[in-house]
């Protein structure tokens, strides 16, 4: 058995109070204090590979796109026309937002005429 303990200091109110963290195998029998392995988490692990696979589906499709169907300048990004729609559909959703925020103010704010 290892006697191992681990005392930290987790914080401190006024001048006479104090709360610890003390962990200890003399408290119960037969028990031993090991540190967690902190490895890496299966968040982290998802997050790269999709970052992989979309940066791999970009060099293809860039590649492909380039070498393959001879194309120039942006449009060899895959599906650009795909990305180009979004980009306008949020943009819209902008200019949408804006105004009903607008509305909104009109309707609950009695000096809406003088922010202008």
């Amino acid at each position: 058995m290892i006697n191992q303990f681990f005392c930290r200091l987790l914080s401190t109110k006024d001048d006479c109070q104090y709360l610890f963290k003390w962990n200890t195998a003399a408290a119960c029998e037969g028990l031993t204090i090991e540190e967690e392995d902190k490895g890496t988490s299966g968040g982290l692990i998802a997050f790269i590979v999709i970052i992989s696979l979309m940066a791999t589906y970009l060099i293809v499709g860039v590649l492909y796109n380039r070498f393959v169907k001879g194309e120039k300048g942006v449009h060899q990004i895959p599906h650009f026309a795909f990305c180009q729609a979004g980009y306008e559909m949020a943009e819209d959703c902008f200019v949408l937002f804006y105004f009903l925020f607008l509305f909104y103010l009109y309707l609950y704010s009695s000096d809406f005429l003088s922010l202008f």
